[in-house]
């Protein structure tokens, strides 16, 4: 049945982006920023809707008011990173915020066009320290406007229990800047597994943390912190 189910789901959810993306790429072309903010959310919403609807999954949050404190200070986000769920959660729910990513993605049509569009920092790992001062620079600007930092410290999705190693990049970043961090963890991926078309339904179960400070601590030691968190805070069962 669960196979019947997340068939449906991917139907829907090509047909709706076969309808919605072309839109999002040509307001990402020539729409104001102010506007794109509050459509990019469409996307998201729509995708946990359907999830829930077609497969059963659905989640829960603890500590969603320390988004709020994000208004007041902007900050870099720290999520864990296991499946296609968290960024569209992040997306859906995460007040203002950008995105750093991989550059390559800008190219995807449509909706990489509309992540640049958003302003998001699009970086080439393999350009070493002169990526990393481009991503400071851009970080400066938009904390400078009220945009938070939004990163996956893994760099890229790792399976639920296997041993993940945290990129330095994100810590040292916030130890430059001097930004507190805002540590996400779950466990969506033992619902939406990478390069899995089975859903599994179930409640994934995502915590935020409290903001932590950065001022003063080196960059291996905001890396140890905010490891630690996460993983005692990711399930290890989804729930009912």
């Amino acid at each position: 049945m669960q196979r019947i189910r997340s068939v449906i789901f991917i139907i829907g959810w090509y047909l709706n982006g076969l309808l919605v993306l072309p839109v999002f790429g040509f307001i990402g072309l020539f729409g104001n920023l102010k506007f794109k903010r509050k459509l990019y959310p469409y996307w998201s919403k729509f995708s946990l809707w359907w999830l829930k609807v077609s497969c059963g999954v659905t989640y829960k949050v603890d500590g969603l008011e320390h988004f709020a404190s994000l208004k007041l200070q902007p900050s870099l986000v720290l999520c864990k990173h296991q499946s296609t769920f968290e960024t569209f959660f992040m997306s859906a729910m995460l007040p203002q915020h950008a995105y750093v990513l991989k550059r390559e993605l800008f190219l995807i049509p449509f909706f990489g066009w509309m992540l640049w569009s958003l302003r998001s920092i699009g970086i080439n790992r393999s350009e070493g320290s002169k990526a990393f001062k481009y991503m400071i620079r851009k970080s400066k600007e938009h904390l400078a406007e009220g945009t938070s930092i939004m990163m996956f410290p893994e760099g890229t999705r790792v399976k639920p229990g296997d041993a993940s190693k945290y990129k330095m990049g994100a810590f040292a970043l916030a130890s430059i800047l001097k930004i507190p961090i805002l540590p996400i963890s779950h466990n969506a991926g033992l619902a939406w597994g990478r390069g899995k078309f089975l859903k599994n339904a179930g409640t994934i179960h995502i915590v935020i943390g409290a903001p932590i400070l950065t001022q003063g601590i080196k960059p291996d030691a905001l890396m140890l912190q905010v490891k630690t968190w996460i993983e005692a805070h990711s399930d290890k069962d989804l729930a009912p």
